[in-house]
This record gives C-alpha cells, sequence and structure tokens, in this order.
C-alpha cells in the first residue's frame, strides 16, 4: 500500500530531524564554540528538541498505521522499525539524557561516569539514526526471508 503524504511528512521530521541534528547541527556547534560546556548544553538543548520531535512524530506514525492497517500493522516491518526507534529515543529523552543533565548540573562532568552515559547516549542515538535510514531505504519493499531468495 502507498503511504499517504502524510505519514512522509512524519517520517521525514523523524528521520530528518535524527540526522540533521546529530550528524550537522551538532559538529557545527563544537566546532564553533571554544567552550566546550556551552556546546554541550547548546548540544543536549537539540537533542532534547530532535528527540521530542521524533517520538513524537513516532507515536504518531504508529498511531496512523495502526488506524489504517488494523491488526496488520503489526506484521509490517516499517511499523515495528518505527516502534523500536521510538523506544530506542525514549531511552535517550527519558533514560539517559536526564542523567547526563543531573550530573552536569552538579559538576560531575570530568568524570568516567558522565563519559560512559555520553557514550551510551551516542550508541543509542546512533542506533536509531541507521534504524530510521534503514526504515526510509527499505520502506515498501519486502523484507523477509523468501523475498531474499534469488
Amino acid at each position: 500500500m502507498r503511504p499517504m503524504s502524510g505519514e512522509n511528512v512524519l517520517l521525514t521530521l523523524l528521520i530528518g530531524g535524527l540526522w540533521g541534528i546529530g550528524y550537522v547541527a551538532v559538529p557545527v556547534v563544537f566546532a564553533s564554540l571554544d567552550d566546550k560546556a556551552l556546546a554541550g548544553m547548546v548540544a543536549g538543548r537539540l537533542f532534547s528538541i530532535a528527540g521530542g520531535l521524533g517520538i513524537a512524530a513516532g507515536v504518531l506514525l504508529l498511531l496512523l498505521s495502526a488506524l489504517r492497517e488494523r491488526a496488520a500493522a503489526l506484521q509490517s516491518w516499517t511499523t515495528r522499525g518505527v516502534f523500536v526507534l521510538v523506544l530506542l529515543l525514549s531511552v535517550v529523552q527519558f533514560g539517559l539524557a536526564p542523567q547526563i543533565e543531573a550530573a552536569r548540573a552538579v559538576g560531575l562532568t570530568d568524570g568516567a561516569d558522565f563519559e560512559q552515559l555520553h557514550r551510551w547516549a551516542s550508541a543509542v542515538y546512533m542506533a536509531a539514526s541507521v534504524l530510521g535510514l534503514a526504515i526510509v531505504a527499505f520502506r515498501g519493499h519486502p523484507v523477509s526471508a523468501s523475498a531474499a531468495r534469488p
């Protein structure tokens, strides 16, 4: 079934936002500001905005899919991918980012724990953005064992 244009817009906001913020805007912020603490605060805000918009767009995509396809939506690779993507963004937005911000608020930014939180947040964000790219690349194509056979 051909996706509705509203779904295309939501998918563009979701995936485009992840890639635009994570791989364009944030590196520019760090390259442009000499104060790395300030750059980190700006980057955190950008990631928070991208995560919030991404979660909202993803939830709307899931609702539209459920309304349009009903039970068949659960069989869709795209729907499953968007669900996992929303979960990954939620882990960063509601789990890791608040811990990073709490550590920053009390001045614990030089320790190994702070670095580990950043590594986890980066890894989860990267997994979400790569999954998003796969959703865009393979949306509408059959992704199954039988489809992979020549």
